[in-house]
C-alpha cells in the first residue's frame, strides 16, 4: 500500500514527493520534484578530495545566530 499525504504546498506519494513554493506578489509557482533513491550510490565514490579536505581543515569556522525574538515579516 502506498502512503499518500497531502498538503497545499506538499504532497507525497510513495517514494517520490513534490514541493510548491508560492510567490504571490510575483503570481508564480516554484515546483520541486523530489524521488527517493532505491539504489544509493556506493560510499567509496562519495570520498572527497584531498584538496576539499584540506580546504575545509583551513577554513574558520563560522557560526551565525539569530534573534528569532525579533523577526517581524512584512507582505
Amino acid at each position: 500500500m502506498e502512503h499518500l499525504y497531502e498538503h497545499p504546498s506538499f504532497s507525497c506519494i510513495g517514494n517520490s514527493a513534490s514541493m510548491l513554493e508560492i510567490d504571490h506578489d510575483n503570481r508564480e509557482v516554484y515546483v520541486e520534484l523530489m524521488q527517493l533513491q532505491v539504489d544509493p550510490p556506493a560510499i567509496d565514490t562519495m570520498q572527497p578530495s584531498a584538496e576539499a579536505v584540506a580546504a575545509r581543515l583551513t577554513s574558520p569556522v563560522m557560526t551565525t545566530y539569530l534573534d528569532t525574538e525579533k523577526i517581524a515579516f512584512e507582505r
